[in-house]
């Protein structure tokens, strides 16, 4: 026997691969829920062929005031309008497999080129949840987060603590009710600020914001969260987790978003859904092309949110 190998030979010796035991069902790394087409209106226009997205806003001119009999200097009313324009851009992937892949795929009876396809397209997907939050600065897309003239504000600071962490850690009512106040601070400001026009249907919260304020008494003798107490005085408000914010405010810091989700205030562009393109051989491989249209978030009246960071 050459040195360096070994028998097995004596009975009741089995091989390593015999005793192992191979689970029937395929498992795949768990990612955070898509939540672009909970949270933002999406718009059913559809021309895969546009390069632009236009939209007109008009706007009221003019006074009207009491005159005398037989006035003939009646003043004007008229309207005024302008136009606002954004590209649209193309997100692509591609699955591949090649023949080798193919084969064992039928060997097995787990097709591979339907797993590649089906990673791509979710790929793909993330990429646009991605965009509709975080917007892209180099193509000038707009996310749910960057929007235009949206109000921007940093919540208070209380005894020396900014964060709800750092309000909640002082361990007082008094820092509880300050984070309470952020959130009621936000909803009022909105409504100031529009003359009671806008009232906010929505809260969106990263997935630290939440279960921060919604496993927190309002006092220790209560058994009311602070979440609790916001949404009863605010029973049109609905609450959606979002976890790109935990990062995407002012400074990498968590955002919180008030907003009315109405698709006259704001919608998600996506002139062309999800196309997968006839494969293409090359060589002994396949390649399926996976694309979409996609122009971003237009939001017609910034003022219909509010932003709130440093949370």
């Amino acid at each position: 026997m050459k040195t360096g190998q070994t028998r097995q030979d004596s009975e009741g010796i089995y091989f390593a691969r015999e005793l192992e035991l191979l689970k029937p069902q395929a498992y795949q790394r768990a990612y955070p829920e898509m939540k672009f087409a909970t949270a933002i209106p999406t718009s059913a226009d559809k021309d895969p062929g546009a390069q632009t997205i236009t939209y007109e806003m008009y706007d009221l001119v003019g006074i009207a005031k009491i005159i005398s009999n037989y006035a003939d200097d009646l003043p004007r009313a008229d309207i005024r309008g302008r136009q606002f324009s954004v590209q649209v851009q193309t997100l692509a992937t591609s699955a591949g497999w090649n023949y080798g892949e193919l084969q064992a795929g039928i060997k097995t009876g787990k097709p591979i080129n339907s797993r590649k396809l089906d990673a791509a397209q979710q790929v793909l997907m993330r990429l646009v949840d991605k965009l509709a939050f975080l917007g892209d600065t180099e193509t000038g897309l707009v996310g749910l987060t960057t929007i235009p003239n949206m109000p921007n504000t940093v919540v208070a600071t209380v005894s020396g603590a900014t964060t709800w962490a750092a309000k909640l850690a002082l361990g007082t009512d008094a820092g509880k009710q300050a984070v309470l106040d952020d959130l009621n601070i936000a909803f009022t400001r909105m409504q100031t600020a529009t003359k009671g026009i806008e009232v906010p249907d929505t809260l969106a919260l990263s997935p630290t914001s939440y279960a921060q304020i919604s496993q927190t008494p309002r006092t220790a003798q209560s058994d009311t969260t602070l979440l609790d107490f916001f949404l009863k005085a605010h029973p049109g408000v609905e609450v959606i987790v979002i976890p790109w914010l935990e990062t995407s405010g002012t400074g990498a810091t968590r955002q919180m978003l008030l907003y009315r989700r109405d698709p006259m205030k704001l919608e998600l562009e996506i002139p062309e859904d999800l196309v997968i393109h006839n494969q293409q051989e090359r060589g002994l491989e396949w390649v399926v092309p996976l694309s979409m249209r996609f122009g971003g978030v237009v939001c017609r009246f910034p003022l219909s949110l509010d932003s709130s960071y440093g949370m």
